[in-house]
């Protein structure tokens, strides 16, 4: 059976965190994070009219009775944020632990954001249904652990199945997933989990910047993706494409592989920097609780 994605230990770690608002964020709910316009503290500031939605405690049903209007009172202070995280389900992250890995640092960043009181949506990178629906308070626990778990199992579990290669080289299949994150994102940051190794990556670290109130990515890269000889296996696969090379590790071959990795690593950090987007880099084979420590680095959380 295979194991929970977050442990007790780790859930009580994550109650020391929160999320922070790299930008000010737009309102519209009840959070711990200044936000840019109305919230809801005691500061009374505005009203206006009701919208699907909106919590029905902030209805004033006074106002109602006296002008027959549905009217919701604004605040002047705090807001929540609406953490959306976006889980890389291409094939490539089927190798190694990578889907673990992603799968736990997402789950990580959603408890996170659920036990500070903010709401998250959770989306895939596997087409329209991989948008889910926006979750909050104890029930999104179980209900965030519970679709990531299957996430990772149909990942871990299943044979990593190539895309279509003329779909992976017209656009990479996490810009559709970003960009039916953006319109929501001035309730707070977008968050990529993925190994960014399909050829669309700049877009998508630049897409990510376009994002109202920040974006990050977390990197999660496999040790076989370093180094992919270190099994002996003279294979090299695009698993995106279901293709493969033979990749003798002759000196030359080795060199000519790093030089393309050390490139590779540069350029995302480059494009990230350039963008505006936090890149914390993360290696599959990382212990657990390190993994953990290392989601601060990526300004969302803290």
């Amino acid at each position: 059976m295979p194991a929970a994605l977050l442990q007790p230990a780790e859930l009580e770690a994550l109650r020391r965190l929160q999320l922070r608002a790299r930008r000010r964020v737009a309102t519209g709910g009840s959070g711990q994070h200044r936000a840019r316009g109305h919230g809801s503290s005691l500061d009374f500031d505005d009203y206006r009219p009701y919208q699907p939605g909106d919590d029905p405690r902030r209805v004033d049903h006074h106002a109602h009775q006296r002008l027959g209007r549905l009217l919701v009172k604004l605040f002047e202070a705090e807001d929540e944020v609406g953490l959306q995280v976006v889980v890389d389900t291409s094939a490539s992250m089927a190798f190694g632990d990578k889907a673990t890995v992603a799968c736990r640092l997402a789950a990580a960043l959603a408890v996170t954001a659920v036990l500070g009181g903010d709401r998250v949506r959770l989306a895939t990178t596997d087409g329209e249904g991989g948008l889910g629906p926006w979750q909050r308070g104890r029930p999104a626990v179980g209900a965030t652990l519970a679709r990531l778990t299957a996430v990772r199992d149909h990942l871990v579990d299943g044979a990593a199945v190539p895309s279509d290669p003329a779909r992976v080289d017209a656009e990479d299949p996490a810009l559709a997933a970003i960009r039916r994150c953006l319109p929501a994102s001035g309730r707070g940051p977008v968050v990529l989990i993925g190994d960014l190794l399909t050829p669309g990556w700049p877009d998508v670290i630049r897409l990510l910047g376009a994002g109202r109130a920040g974006g990050a990515i977390v990197h999660v890269v496999g040790r076989d993706d370093l180094d992919p000889w270190l099994d002996d296996d003279p294979r090299l696969v695009d698993a995106d494409r279901g293709t493969e090379i033979d990749g003798a590790a002759t000196p030359a071959a080795r060199r000519r592989f790093v030089e393309r990795r050390d490139a590779w690593l540069d350029g995302v950090d480059a494009t990230a920097g350039a963008a505006g987007v936090t890149c914390v880099r993360i290696v599959d084979d990382l212990p657990v609780d390190e993994q953990i420590l290392a989601l601060p680095r990526s300004g969302v959380v803290g």
